[in-house]
């Protein structure tokens, strides 16, 4: 569906002369990964409202997908096991926040530094599809430090306004990108693919 979806937005673009006939390809992709990320995002929007955890869903995604752009990490090898991943992850996140909400809040604040610190140092984690040379490497390192250095002010704002639910949620989507980049170093290192 996206495919056919992005075809006709591309010849849309080609019809209005707002891309070369030699650029159908490239826009058709790009159109197609955008539909993706929408796609996952709604599904997980959806998932965060049937847990009646919009809020926290919403700061997760924004959370995650941050980290995400800059950090990597593991990434499926097809579309159908990206999503799946995805919709796992929301589960996974919104339980454990809920779950977690008993622990002492001087607690998380060192968790939130010490998964920062490990995130920065693990960072970048490049793969098959999105290899990263030296001079990539060095500008996604300097993005994710800012974007880490955002998100940790983020979560102090929150934490002077006693938003412990939203505190957690942060500490998840850390928990879950370090599982990520650390399961994309391994996949890296012992995969035939890479």
């Amino acid at each position: 569906m996206t495919n056919l979806l992005s075809k006709y937005i591309t010849h849309i673009l080609l019809k209005n002369s707002l891309i070369k006939v030699e650029e159908i390809q490239i826009y058709q992709f790009g159109v197609q990964l955008y539909m993706l990320k929408i796609i996952h995002i709604l599904a997980m929007l959806m998932i965060a409202i049937l847990l009646k955890s919009l809020t926290t869903g919403a700061v997760f995604i924004l959370v995650y997908t941050a980290l995400r752009k800059y950090a990597g990490g593991y990434h499926a090898n097809s579309n159908k096991l990206c999503l799946l991943m995805s919709m796992t992850v929301i589960v996974t996140a919104l339980i454990l926040s809920s779950i977690l909400s008993f622990i002492p809040q001087h607690f998380l604040h060192i968790t939130l530094f010490l998964l920062s610190l490990l995130i920065i140092i693990l960072a970048p984690v490049d793969n098959k599809n999105k290899p990263l040379d030296s001079e990539e490497v060095s500008q996604y390192k300097k993005e994710l430090i800012k974007t880490v250095i955002v998100v940790d002010v983020f979560y102090l704002v929150l934490r002077f306004l006693y938003l412990k639910q939203i505190c957690l949620i942060i500490i998840v989507a850390y928990v879950i990108e370090v599982n990520m980049l650390i399961l994309g170093i391994v996949y890296n290192k012992y995969s035939k693919d890479y």
